[in-house]
């Protein structure tokens, strides 16, 4: 705050006033909105006179984007047209002192000689910068995930699945001054293998679609222990076996057949001694 009055003062003092009632009257002062609030105003503008060697009411105007956002004009009198005076370098010095070169500021001119033509320059809002979903969650949802502002380095969002060795994994969410590396992402935790997707540029919550791979998770099972009543049970099988005997015609043994053999024999021994006795009974009788 304190040097921002610094540099009012040193614009002013360039600036200067006079009582002469030709010079050139402009608005002098500054309007400031900032997210942080590193920069305040310094009171509203006024009317007041210019030096006799300056024609122009000018207006300076300093943007920031990102979460140390803010929007400032500083209006007053220029000797010159587009020319970086003494107090113009002056207040880029002392924002680059706070903001580093994340900033932008230039410098609009009114009419040669016309008064107040400087009022027409108006403070435009604070530029938001690109917002993108931040922060982690893990397989079980543990975590928490919100949309945030990113700074002004910042220009793409990104979505990461980071793995341990152990099989657990998260996803991420956040925002990257780069696209296309993955290894800041990982960086912070050696144990992580964090491959990452990108969103278009400058495109706000570009990260909340993309789509990347959830692993199937191989986990070394937990054995359990159980206490039960050891129970013995006794089993009966009956086992039945079924015999199939398959019947063939009995063929006669080689004793019957000789004796079947014999008793023919013997059957035509007598039948021919019958017929020789009647043979002989005949041949008598004549």
């Amino acid at each position: 705050m304190n040097d921002i009055k610094l540099i009012l003062i040193v614009l002013f003092s360039i600036i200067g006033t006079s009582t002469n009632a030709q010079d050139l009257n402009c608005s002098q002062g500054s309007s400031v909105e900032s997210y942080d609030k590193r920069l305040e105003n310094s009171g509203s503008a006024e009317n007041m006179s210019c030096f006799p060697d300056e024609h122009y009411c000018d207006a300076i105007i300093c943007t920031k984007v990102g979460s140390h956002g803010f929007s400032a004009i500083y209006w007053g009198c220029a000797a010159e047209y587009m020319v970086d005076d003494v107090g113009y370098l002056g207040l880029k010095a002392t924002l680059k002192e706070k903001f580093g070169t994340s900033f932008k500021c230039w410098r609009l001119y009114g009419e040669k000689d016309k008064n107040m033509d400087n009022l027409k320059f108006t403070r435009p809002p604070v530029p938001n910068g690109l917002m993108c979903l931040k922060g982690e969650m893990d397989a079980n949802g543990n975590g928490a995930i919100n949309r945030e502002l990113c700074t002004d380095e910042e220009h793409y969002c990104f979505k990461a699945r980071c793995a341990k060795d152990n099989g657990e994994w998260r996803m991420k969410y956040g925002c990257s001054t780069v696209a296309g590396n993955c290894d800041f992402v990982s960086a912070k935790r050696d144990d992580d293998k964090c491959p990452c997707l990108f969103g278009e540029k400058d495109i706000d919550f570009s990260n909340e679609n993309l789509t990347i791979e959830i692993p199937t998770v191989m986990t070394t099972p937990t054995l359990t222990t159980l206490t039960t009543k050891e129970t013995t049970t006794t089993t009966t099988t009956t086992t039945t076996t079924t015999t199939i005997t398959t019947e063939e015609p009995t063929k006669p043994t080689t004793t019957a057949t000789l004796e079947l053999a014999q008793s023919t024999i013997n059957e035509a021994i007598v039948c021919a001694v019958q017929a020789l006795i009647v043979a002989a009974q005949q041949f008598n009788a004549l």
